[in-house]
């Protein structure tokens, strides 16, 4: 039997049998810098203020491989090869699905990475192994990326996928019910799924039950003083050069789901006033919602932290709880 240890490199995980064929899915589209860091032991990120962050990491992976190793289809082509034919990069959205409860809800999750990459191990495979424990099915989506005049494509994989799962929902054994959850440009994606310019009634699906939005990018017009915020900026511009059709506090309105939020305030790519413009739009239409920051933190825990702040997943599963129960 295979093991992911702390001595283990991302490198050596994707060379492990069972994860061979996923290996793509794990770091989408990585950068140089991220080719030479899939060559470093978890050990050596686990340095003061990380160690909870990597040991969750870790946790994620390990969860990955006994969840492949049981020999059931994980992965899964979000479009039909037709539809590839028609736009090639569609190729590029896929589904991880890590089984939860038998009939119990679903919830897509969308790891971050500035729409440049994303980073599945670091953040989806993390959430999909908690949400799991807690009965959930999880399909971590890879959404398309690196790409100019990138939108709606992502938004549509984000659809297709939910389609697609309702539309296989026994076969697959879940619930139709559902959330949808996301990081960084992922929350902004997940974010963009309660809008009313291009999200689930846009789409003709179901509203989902709540959103989970993890340091979102909200007003885009905030991206501004670093070079992840440059490119993430640059990345949802229209032909126009304009970002306000993908700006979500433009787009709210009462339909608007449930959403929990949270965000650190020292947040040194997404601008903390993120934070405070969604608080402040959520109340103005009454939605439901909860909202928790932590003081020290930086983008998603990546700098010393407050113990608490190890702890937001929590949070997160007992309001997703709240309004998307798992049915005993």
């Amino acid at each position: 039997m295979n093991e992911i240890t702390l001595n283990s490199t991302l490198n050596e995980v994707e060379q492990i049998p069972a994860l061979r064929d996923l290996r793509d899915q794990l770091l989408v589209q990585p950068s140089p810098m991220a080719q030479r860091f899939k060559g470093m032991p978890f050990s050596g990120m686990r340095v003061p203020g990380q160690e909870n962050r990597v040991d969750a990491m870790l946790h994620g992976l390990q969860h990955l491989l006994a969840c492949a190793e049981t020999g059931r289809k994980i992965r899964w082509q979000v479009w039909s090869p037709e539809d590839v034919a028609q736009q090639p990069d569609r190729e590029q959205a896929q589904l991880l699905h890590l089984p939860g409860k038998p009939g119990a809800p679903f919830v897509v999750v969308c790891a971050g990475g500035g729409y440049q990459c994303i980073v599945t191990y670091t953040e989806g495979l993390m959430a999909a192994a908690e949400l799991n424990a807690a009965g959930y099915h999880a399909f971590v989506l890879n959404y398309r990326v690196r790409q100019k005049q990138l939108m709606p494509k992502p938004i549509d994989d984000l659809a297709q996928a939910i389609r697609l799962i309702l539309q296989n929902a026994d076969a697959l054994g879940v619930d139709k019910r559902y959330a949808v959850m996301g990081f960084s440009a992922g929350g902004h994606l997940a974010a963009e799924w309660g809008t009313v310019n291009c999200g689930y009634s846009h789409y003709g699906l179901p509203a989902p039950a709540a959103l989970l939005l993890c340091y979102p990018a909200i007003d885009l017009h905030t991206l501004h003083g670093n070079q992840t915020a440059d490119e993430l900026y640059a990345n949802l511009q229209d032909a126009n050069g304009s970002v306000d059709s993908y700006c979500v506090n433009l787009h709210m309105d009462k339909t608007y789901p449930p959403t929990y939020l949270w965000q650190c305030e020292d947040d040194d790519v997404v601008d903390f006033a993120n934070y405070r413009i969604l608080c402040e739009a959520l109340e103005r239409y009454q939605i439901p919602h909860k909202a928790r920051s932590y003081a020290r933190g930086g983008h998603g825990l990546s700098h010393p932290h407050d113990p608490e702040a190890d702890r937001w997943m929590d949070d997160v599963l007992v309001y997703l709880s709240e309004q998307l129960p798992v049915m005993r």
